[in-house]
């Protein structure tokens, strides 16, 4: 079975289709920890009502440009596990709604095993900056008539790895940020799940199969 760590900042919505998926064994998987990139994430305590474990690697304790140090540390979270041991760390990490941009030596460790989703269609509207309802803003600025959201490989760029998986939505002429937001988080669980899946079968008979 398939350990995954799921990284966020915010409220963590994606944590329980995640976790349905791999309760109910639609993923070969379980969920080793939680980690946030900032103290006050809600996502911490939704994580802890679901019963999973937490940690933290707060961002603000990093200078403007350190982040190779805070993905120093985050690696190092990562190889101790839950209880501390190092137990080898994560299979997959899942970048769920997480802002800190990793570089460093946890990319290399992890090379195609770390996912990220965004709130678009990459590789439109996405890079640095782009996030939250700042992407759904300039999905509507620019006319465009669908979007949906993605899951990527994360590489050394800002939404630039390879796409695993995308789920589109139709925008109506009244489109607002605010209503498209929901029409997105919709179906973000469902094409994550769909995603890991995918990374999943993609291992079969490269030596990470379990």
């Amino acid at each position: 079975m398939y350990r995954i760590d799921i990284l966020i900042s915010g409220g963590g919505s994606l944590i329980p289709p995640v976790l349905e998926a791999a309760e109910e064994g639609r993923l070969p998987a379980h969920i080793g920890q939680v980690v946030a990139d900032r103290p006050a994430a809600p996502g911490l305590e939704r994580a802890r009502k679901l019963g999973l474990a937490t940690r933290c690697v707060d961002r603000s304790e990093y200078p403007p440009g350190a982040v190779p140090s805070h993905g120093d540390e985050l690696l190092e979270v990562l190889r101790r596990g839950v209880d501390g041991s190092n137990d080898g760390g994560p299979d997959l990490v899942v970048l769920a709604g997480f802002l800190s941009i990793l570089q460093g030596q946890i990319l290399r460790d992890y090379w195609r095993r770390i996912i990220n989703t965004h709130p678009a269609l990459l590789p439109a509207f996405g890079g640095r900056g782009m996030y939250g309802s700042k992407v759904h803003r300039a999905v509507i600025a620019s006319g465009e008539k669908r979007s949906g959201c993605s899951v990527h490989y994360v590489d050394a760029g800002v939404d630039s790895g390879e796409i695993i998986h995308r789920g589109e939505v139709e925008l109506s002429p009244r489109e607002t940020a605010q209503s498209l937001e929901r029409k997105v988080r919709a179906i973000e669980g469902r094409i994550l799940v769909e995603a890991i899946e995918k990374v999943f079968a993609s291992w079969r008979g490269s030596g990470w199969e379990k």
